[in-house]
């Protein structure tokens, strides 16, 4: 999967309406998403299929029932479970939440990078 180019990865953040991290610009620049273990979307693609792109998955922060405290969270990936991974722009840290969770936030690291890891030490656990 070929990377992104910055153009695409300022559209990105134009539709959201909210910056990506510098990790996730990054790995965009090295390819468009990424796949983890049982080939969950750790980072979803941009104009790929639906189930996988980055802007249909944040279509649910416009959903009534979406916290409000999470208006400046870009959801990012999933670890293939049920939750999302998740960048909030407001407090600067990455996140690993479940949307049945409401507000309540499984895991917070410094980075997405590290969520990631994170995600990848479970499955490699088990």
């Amino acid at each position: 999967m070929s990377g992104l180019t910055e153009h695409e990865i300022d559209e990105i953040e134009q539709a959201l309406g909210l910056p990506l991290p510098s990790d996730v610009r990054e790995q965009y620049r090295r390819s468009n998403g990424l796949l983890g273990p049982t080939d969950c979307h750790l980072l979803y693609s941009y104009k790929q299929s639906p189930e996988s792109d980055i802007l249909h998955n944040n279509e649910i922060r416009t959903e009534d029932w979406f916290p409000c405290s999470f208006k400046s969270v870009v959801l990012l990936g999933n670890d293939g479970v049920g939750n999302s991974i998740c960048y909030d722009c407001a407090s600067r840290e990455a996140m690993l939440w479940n949307a049945a969770d409401g507000d309540y936030v499984q895991e917070r690291r410094a980075t997405v990078k590290e969520v990631w890891a994170y995600i990848e030490a479970e499955y490699a656990s088990l």
